[in-house]
């Protein structure tokens, strides 16, 4: 199928009983015109049980990827929609996430140069956007992140491997909406970190120890992981929002 905007909602079987994800595997759909663009909900699995999709994209600019699923029935949610085959991503927007759940967009094939994620209030959860080494191998990678209305575990920016040897040398992180919290950003090659927007944002873990009298403790971890070697450098010189980042042994 050829178009400039494609829109994969969820649709009923047959039968009429049932609603599944109209984006499947087999799926190969083509862009044309300025900025072709993938809006795609995704929601419990279907019959198959697959938590994840990997359609042919060619020539889509612009992915919109809500994770509505609640894991209800017997085969769960969709959690991940790989993206190896699919060329011309330029943007891959998060725009929706259950309560409680993770989400991720990997093998993400090219250096997209704008992601976000919205509405996501999953504290306990990571949300990934993992690439093919080879689309991030360059020495001067770079993109903007941006978040709103966002309370996650941790966001993980970089190649899609057990132990990730590749990344983007520069992200604008950008805080929009509403105040926003990040566990840990996860940003393997990381040398420039550029904090911006109008919105409170927390960057960086927090625990507490409650003894006999209540709170004893606060307990701070690292918001920034796998930047051990190449981070230089962290400007929020035009941040609008308070900013509350925990640096330690970044790792």
């Amino acid at each position: 199928a050829s178009s400039n905007v494609f829109t994969a909602g969820l649709v009923y079987t047959p039968g009429g009983d049932d609603r599944i994800n109209s984006l499947q595997d087999e799926d190969r759909l083509t862009g044309t015109g300025t900025n072709a663009t993938l809006n795609a909900t995704l929601g419990n699995a279907n019959d198959n049980g697959g938590t994840m999709i990997t359609p042919t994209l060619v020539n889509i600019n612009t992915v919109n990827t809500a994770f509505t699923g609640s894991a209800g029935g017997v085969v769960g949610r969709v959690n991940t929609l790989d993206l190896q085959d699919a060329t011309g991503v330029n943007a891959v927007n998060i725009t929706r996430i259950s309560e409680g759940f993770g989400a991720t967009v990997q093998n993400i094939a090219s250096a997209a140069k704008n992601l976000s994620v919205k509405n996501s209030q999953s504290p306990n959860n990571t949300v990934n956007f993992t690439f093919l080494g080879s689309a991030v191998a360059g020495t001067a990678d770079s993109t903007t992140l941006t978040v709103s209305n966002v309370n996650t575990g941790g966001i993980r920016v970089e190649q899609n491997a057990a132990v990730p040897t590749q990344g983007f040398e520069t992200i604008e992180l950008v805080s929009s909406g509403s105040a926003n919290a990040v566990g840990v950003l996860r940003a393997e090659d990381l040398a420039t970190l550029t904090i911006s927007g109008t919105q409170d944002l927390r960057l960086g873990g927090r625990g507490v120890t409650i003894g006999a009298q209540g709170v004893e403790a606060v307990r701070y971890a690292d918001g920034l992981a796998n930047v051990n070697g190449s981070l230089t450098k962290i400007n929020a010189s035009t941040f609008e929002g308070k900013l509350d980042l925990t640096l330690g042994n970044e790792s």
